[in-house]
């Protein structure tokens, strides 16, 4: 019998897969992830495994409509469980590839109501509020 892994592992792998350039092994492991989570009780990684198949999707030249559902997947199961620091992940993430699609007012309010529910300074933070600058 094959062991189950858990979701926090295999978006951990996923993470470190995309950071290689392994984007459809990064896509095999978010899929196993998300099917855990499915079954089990474990939900916490669930917006960042969306996340982190919005970015699999991207590397693989994927439509963008495809890429749009994964963020915006993310963006919602991060609210519902407020989770601010995977909100502001995602966020950051999803106003780069929208501003690059032209949609600039869309991309700074998002990273502007992501950035308010964060309260402290990590490197995430950092880094959207250099996005945000950037806009």
């Amino acid at each position: 019998m094959r062991a189950r892994r858990p979701p926090t592992g295999l978006a951990w792998l996923a993470d470190a897969l995309l950071h290689v350039g392994a984007a459809p092994d990064a896509l095999g492991a978010i899929e196993h992830g998300l099917g855990a989570s499915a079954t089990g009780l474990d939900h916490f990684y669930d917006a960042e495994l969306h996340r982190l198949k919005a970015l699999a999707l991207l590397m693989l030249g994927k439509p963008d409509a495809e890429i749009t559902a994964a963020f915006e997947q993310s963006l919602s199961v991060a609210r519902e469980s407020e989770h601010a620091l995977f909100e502001l992940k995602t966020a950051t993430d999803f106003a780069e590839f929208i501003a690059k699609r032209g949609d600039l007012l869309r991309a700074q309010d998002m990273l502007k109501t992501a950035l308010a529910k964060i309260d402290g300074f990590a490197p995430v933070v950092d880094r959207a509020m250099r996005v945000r600058d950037a806009l």
